[in-house]
């Protein structure tokens, strides 16, 4: 994590650029703001990092992604004649080396390199457009629905149902040199029975193609218009495995989240506004169809 902007300014001897919560606690404090424009002539740094707690390694906001983007919209709203100005204290170039947006860029298909042709979709990503083939033994496999983090789309997923192996090796070998009868009638039993029955019909089955699906990973994502929701999303680094997504986890204080904004912002020329939310950008695409 960087060193949060207060912080810096603290330290420098300046004034700390932050708000005064007034003993209210965080989910207080965002309340607060929402409401009687109260964040109306404030900096976005200022109040985002007025609503987050803060750790040696991260920051988080007591909002799910979508929270956090109407959040800043209800911020834009409040300062409708100048938000462009009141993003940050300091620009962008001033604070920063190098601050992008969490685009994704590849020389090559991120699920496999072999992979090849490439197609732009309507929003402007280059998608990989190699076909893959799912194989498995029709019998002994298990589909399920799920969402791939490489194309963002939802994907049907196979997974190989191996059968118990109910004779332990050394058994084995001694049926399959000398045959069942040199074993126990423990042994011979059950290398006679359903288990041993089934293991036989997965090892002799042969595997087919269950269906034939293109990658569409996203290798290029340099003419996209990344709605905010996206960038909010994708800077998230809270565990996807807890299955808790009330809170937003990030890297860098509010005033960092405040920068990357202003970069959001700036990805079309002249008064245009991009997309706020992925729903608005979708709905604008099927307006210019």
């Amino acid at each position: 994590m960087s060193i949060p902007y207060s912080l810096i300014k603290v330290l420098g001897d300046e004034e700390d650029p932050g708000l005064d919560r007034k003993d209210r606690d965080i989910r207080e404090q965002k309340k607060f703001l929402l409401n009687d424009e109260n964040m109306t002539g404030k900096y976005l740094g200022a109040v985002l990092d007025s609503v987050r707690w803060g750790g040696q390694t991260s920051v988080a906001y007591p909002m799910d992604v979508k929270e956090l983007t109407g959040f800043i919209e209800n911020w834009m709203e409040q300062n409708e004649d100048n938000f462009e100005e009141l993003f940050h204290q300091e620009s962008v170039e001033e604070l920063y080396e190098k601050l992008e947006l969490p685009k994704r860029e590849y020389e090559k298909c991120p699920r496999k390199d072999s992979h090849k042709g490439t197609t732009t979709d309507l929003h402007g990503r280059v998608r990989c457009t190699e076909t893959i083939e799912r194989k498995v033994k029709p019998n002994f496999h298990d589909k399920f629905e799920g969402f791939d983090e490489l194309s963002e789309t939802e994907k049907t997923e196979y997974l190989e149902l191996i059968p118990h192996d109910p004779i332990p090796s050394d058994i084995r070998e001694t049926i399959e040199r000398r045959g069942p009868e040199a074993v126990s009638e423990h042994w011979k039993d059950i290398y006679e029975g359903e288990e041993e029955r089934i293991r036989r019909e997965y090892e002799e089955e042969d595997e087919k193609v269950m269906e034939r699906d293109i990658c569409m990973a996203i290798i290029s994502e340099q003419g996209y218009i990344m709605p905010l929701e996206k960038v909010v999303e994708r800077l998230d680094v809270s565990s996807r495995l807890s299955g808790n997504r009330n809170y937003i986890e990030h890297p860098f204080d509010g005033w960092t989240l405040a920068s990357l904004t202003e970069k959001w912002y700036n990805q079309l020329p002249g008064e245009e506004t991009p997309p706020l939310y992925s729903k608005e950008a979708d709905e604008i695409l099927l307006q210019n169809l």
